[in-house]
């Protein structure tokens, strides 16, 4: 009987010790800063040359640990596919828009050299609407595919 006692309170001294210890990893995972989602904007200068510059989506809290961004005015979305090794020479943005790739790689270059990836961790919102503008490739071997999301006026 003594030895079962022992027993059963050995279980229970390892059963806090395990709850103890799953709380205390659960409160640090929780307390744990979540990644920006970083946002490339390209754009141009005074120069007349676009130019990059990074920034980050604000975002608040919306309820069950759910963040949320303000509410954008589109005006249209669109997908596009574009070959491996596609090369879409100078050009510029023909309106505002954010430019998301769903699958694939890319990248945009700039006049100074500059390159942006352009893969499913990147959002590119471009506003390089004069001037010289950029560079666009398919990278990898297979399509790319991209979602474009034309900003309201």
């Amino acid at each position: 009987m003594r030895r079962r006692l022992r027993f059963l309170a050995g279980m229970a001294v390892t059963c806090a010790m395990f709850v103890a210890w799953s709380a205390r990893v659960h409160q640090d995972v929780a307390a744990q800063a979540r990644k920006p989602i970083q946002i490339t904007r390209i754009y141009t200068g005074t120069d007349g040359r676009t130019h990059a510059e990074e920034t980050q989506l604000a975002l608040k809290p919306s309820g069950s640990g759910a963040e949320q961004s303000e509410t954008l005015a589109v005006d249209s979305l669109r997908f596009a596919r574009s070959s491996p090794n596609q090369l879409a020479n100078w050009h510029n943005a023909s309106r505002r828009q954010y430019v998301v790739t769903v699958s694939g790689r890319g990248e945009v270059e700039l006049e100074d050299g500059k390159k942006i990836p352009l893969d499913a961790e990147h959002i590119l919102l471009a506003e390089d609407l004069t001037g010289k503008g950029h560079l666009t490739r398919s990278l990898g071997s297979g399509d790319r595919v991209s979602m474009i999301i034309t900003l309201a006026r």
